[in-house]
C-alpha cells in the first residue's frame, strides 16, 4: 500500500522565512552551541580522550562536546579507514574538533592494547559499531563481528594496559525490542529483534562482566534514537530532513520510505553526549537508560521536517499525487523493502536515574531537533552539494 503525502503553500502564520538564492543558511543556534546540563564536579575534568568511531554521528557530537568542556583536551580519535574519503562536513568537522585521527580495527586486540598502552587516556567512548538496523538483517555475521567482538577487544586492551581508564559504552534502546510497557528505564526486560540489538546486548553484558569482575570502570548508556546534523544519510531522519532541506530549494523529488507509524523517543545527540560524559565523571559506573520521554512517529518526522522548511502535510488513505497549489509536486512512497522483517518501537525512555543521580536533562525538544537537521541539511546542500 502507498501513503500520499499532500504538500501545500503555507499560511501567513505559519511560512518560514528563507534566505534569498545566494545566501548560505546558517544552522540554528542549537547545531553550533552545545547545550548540555552542568556535569557534576565529582572528579578532574579529563585530559586525554580516545573515541572510537570518530567519523560517526556520535564520534563528531563527543568530540564537539568535548572541546565545549575543555578547549585545550587532547582529543584522539580511532576509524577503520579503507578506501573511503569522508564527505567535506565530516571532514570539516575532524579538522575542527579532533587533534589526531588513528586508523585501525577495533576489533584487533593487539592494535588496541598498543594505542591504549601508548595513549593512557582518562576516558574512552567507544562508539564503534556496525549501528545501521537495516543492514544487520542482510549481513549478521559482520555486525556481530563488530559490535561484540570490537567491544571485547576495546575493554580487554583497558583492563590489561590501562585499567584506571574510564570507558563508556553505547547501548540502545534497539535492545528492548518492542516492549510491551512504556515507558522504558533500566529494569525493562530486553527482546532484541534485530541482529544489531542482539549485537548491542551482547556488548552490554560484556561490560557489565569488566565491570563486576575486573573493577573496569564502564558506564552503559540505553539510549533511544538520538540524532543530529551529522547522522549518515543511510538514516531514515537525515533522509527525510534533507529530502525536506531539497523542496524548499525547489528541487522537487520523491521520497520513499518504510514503516511510518514505528514509534521511537528522538533526541538530539548534542544533549545526549553531556548523558555520557556526565556518566563518567560520576563516582561510580552504573548504566543508566537515557531518553527525552517523548514518543513520535516517522510520520511525525516527514510533517515536522516540512515545516521547518515551509510546508503543510496532509496524509491520504491511498497512494497518489501530493502538491502544492499547482506547482510543486512530492511523493512519499511507502516501499516495502524499507520494512523490516521485525520491527523495534514503541519507545518511550523514563530517564530518571540520570536526572536525579547525574542532574542531566534534555535541551532540545523533538520540534528543535527535526527543525536544526532541515537547516542543517539546506546550508549541506549550499556548501557541497548533497
Amino acid at each position: 500500500m502507498q501513503s500520499t503525502l499532500q504538500v501545500d503553500s503555507p499560511t501567513a502564520t505559519t511560512q518560514v522565512s528563507t534566505p534569498t538564492p545566494t545566501t548560505v543558511v546558517r544552522a540554528p543556534t542549537a547545531s553550533v552551541t552545545v547545550i548540555s546540563s552542568p556535569p557534576p564536579p565529582r572528579r578532574d575534568r579529563p585530559d586525554v580522550v580516545l573515541i572510537t568511531g570518530i567519523a560517526g554521528q556520535d564520534g563528531i557530537e563527543m568530540s564537539r562536546f568535548l572541546r565545549s568542556v575543555n578547549p585545550n583536551m587532547r582529543i584522539i580519535g580511532i576509524d577503520r579507514r579503507h578506501t573511503r574519503e569522508y564527505l567535506p562536513h565530516i571532514a570539516e568537522a575532524l579538522r575542527k574538533y579532533v587533534d589526531e585521527i588513528i586508523y585501525a580495527d577495533v576489533m584487533d586486540y593487539h592494535a588496541m592494547l598498543d594505542i591504549i598502552g601508548r595513549l593512557r587516556p582518562d576516558h574512552v567512548y567507544h562508539f564503534a559499531a556496525q549501528s545501521f538496523v537495516a543492514y544487520s538483517f542482510m549481513n549478521p555475521a559482520a555486525t556481530y563481528e563488530n559490535n561484540i567482538m570490537g567491544t571485547l577487544s576495546v575493554l580487554s586492551a583497558v583492563a590489561d594496559v590501562h585499567p584506571t581508564a574510564r570507558v563508556y559504552f553505547a547501548g540502545s534502546s534497539e535492545m528492548w525490542g518492542r516492549p510491551s510497557t512504556t515507558p522504558q528505564d533500566e529494569n525493562t526486560q530486553f527482546n532484541p529483534r534485530s541482529p544489531y540489538a542482539v549485537s548491542k546486548v551482547a556488548g552490554f553484558y560484556t561490560a557489565r562482566y569488566f565491570r563486576e569482575a575486573y573493577g573496569t570502570f564502564v558506564a552503559s548508556g540505553i539510549a533511544s534514537n538520538h540524532e543530529g546534523e551529522y547522522r549518515g544519510h543511510e538514516f531514515v531522519t537525515q533522509k527525510i530532513a534533507t529530502w525536506a532541506a531539497k523542496l524548499k530549494m525547489g528541487r522537487y523529488e520523491d521520497i520513499e520510505l518504510g514503516n511510518l507509524d514505528a514509534r521511537k523517543d528522538w533526541g538530539w545527540a548534542g544533549d545526549f553526549m553531556g548523558a555520557f560524559y556526565s556518566m563518567l565523571m560520576a563516582e561510580r559506573p552504573r548504566e543508566y537508560a537515557v531518553g527525552t520521554g517523548v514518543q513520535h512517529t516517522v510520520r511525525d518526522f516527514v510533517e515536522e521536517a516540512l515545516a521547518a522548511a515551509g510546508f503543510r502535510a496532509r496524509w491520504g488513505d491511498e497512494g497518489g499525487s501530493a502538491w502544492d497549489g499547482d506547482t510543486r509536486v512530492a511523493l512519499v512512497h511507502i516501499n516495502p523493502k524499507f520494512i523490516r522483517p521485525l520491527e523495534s518501537d514503541n519507545y518511550r525512555v523514563d530517564a530518571s536515574r540520570i536526572k536525579q543521580e547525574l542532574g542531566w536533562e534534555p535541551r532540545v525538544a523533538f520540534e528543535g531537533l527535526v527543525h536544526l537537521m532541515v537547516y542543517a541539511a539546506e546550508r549541506r546542500i549550499q556548501m557541497y552539494g548533497y
